[in-house]
């Protein structure tokens, strides 16, 4: 039996094959960067052209650029679908006095219509009618007159929450909030956000999903009450009514985010009655300082180690720093100027939104958050 004899490559296959992975090293890598630039370009990102560039990799760049143009009407609704409908809630202590939204309120109520593009949206007040007339004609300022002058803004009026059934008083306007917009998802259907709750993308796939509610969790993996959608009449919002009525103690949280992961939870072993998911859909930040600092700081624009991916977000719920009076740097308040300056993650998730209005000559980069 013959020696097996070893196969050795000549030296002409040897270097057309070092040849072939020479052009596969040059060649790939270059058409990865061109593919990312060209996809950056859609985000116009300040730091496109900078020389030490870092990159994110998002899995969408490997299907094709999300959709940034502006929904010019409405698609056809879906009969056994959530209804294209959006909830926007504003209680006022003192009924009389005026109905002033700030530019970042604005900002949210557009970038429904920029991505959804809702067949109708009610703002649920209990302002008396002549603070709506003044707002409606500019005397509350600028955005309040562009808010409530959309076509599809219907505004309901409202009574205050003053008690729950348990007899509880009902003293912080937030609270009084909580118990209005459920109320309002249960009596029309649709989906509620809260005016620091920013669409970033279509959510009409999640309402036609085939669930009667959907919700998603936030950093304490409550879920999260700033932002959900149900039909109206639907199992959660029902029962989370009228549960909220009976649990209401005064505390922070007890009739609204643990009541709806309590009966939420319960609900999705009920074939189609709810979807929860996860943190990133609806609630990707949180409300602690750190959380704040990473959303609405302001950065130089050469070293974007600090960009966030908000690929898998439906809903950006942009908790406010003011609120817990946090100083951070670079940001006092959400103006246009702010935004469209692109020096920070939150300015840069709202920029298409902001752009298309400045666009369109609703908006001036001057302009102050209370639009007077």
């Amino acid at each position: 039996m013959s020696p097996r004899r070893t196969r050795i490559l000549r030296p002409t296959a040897l270097l057309l094959l070092l040849l072939l992975l020479t052009i596969a090293i040059l060649i790939i890598p270059l058409y990865y960067h061109r593919h990312y630039d060209d996809r950056d370009k859609s985000f116009k990102a300040p730091w496109s052209q900078a020389k030490d560039q870092q990159r994110i990799f998002r899995p969408q760049h490997m299907v094709k650029a999300p959709m940034v143009q502006p929904l010019e009407s409405s698609p056809p609704e879906q009969a056994n679908a959530i209804p294209d409908r959006a909830h926007f809630v504003y209680m006022m202590s003192q009924p009389e006095a005026e109905l002033g939204l700030e530019f970042s309120q604005a900002l949210c109520v557009f970038a429904a219509r920029y991505y959804w593009r809702p067949r109708q949206m009610f703002l649920h007040t209990n302002a008396v009618d002549d603070a709506i007339a003044r707002a409606r004609n500019g005397q509350s300022g600028k955005w309040s007159r562009l808010v409530l002058g959309l076509p599809e803004m219907t505004v309901h009026r409202v009574e205050l929450p003053i008690k729950a059934d348990n007899g509880v008083e009902i003293r912080k306007m937030e609270h009084k909030s909580d118990f209005v917009r459920v109320k309002a998802v249960r009596d029309y259907g649709g989906v509620y956000l809260d005016f620091d709750a920013h669409l970033l993308r279509d959510i009409r796939p999640l309402l036609r999903a085939g669930f009667n509610a959907v919700g998603g969790r936030q950093a304490n993996e409550l879920l999260v009450s700033g932002s959900f959608m149900a039909k109206k009449s639907a199992t959660l919002v029902n029962w989370w009514y009228e549960e909220m009525h009976r649990v209401f103690d005064g505390r922070w949280t007890t009739h609204s985010n643990e009541l709806m992961t309590r009966i939420g939870t319960s609900l999705v072993p009920h074939a189609g009655e709810m979807l929860i998911l996860d943190r990133a859909a609806l609630a990707p930040g949180g409300w602690s300082k750190p959380d704040c600092r990473t959303l609405f700081q302001s950065h130089d624009y050469s070293h974007p180690s600090w960009l966030q991916d908000y690929s898998d977000t439906y809903v950006l719920h942009a908790f406010s720093p003011r609120r817990f009076h946090y100083r951070i740097k670079g940001f006092s308040d959400i103006t246009p100027r702010y935004v469209l300056s692109n020096r920070s993650n939150f300015a840069l998730a709202v920029f298409p939104v902001a752009k298309y209005m400045l666009d369109q000559g609703l908006i001036d980069v001057d302009d102050s958050h209370l639009g007077i």
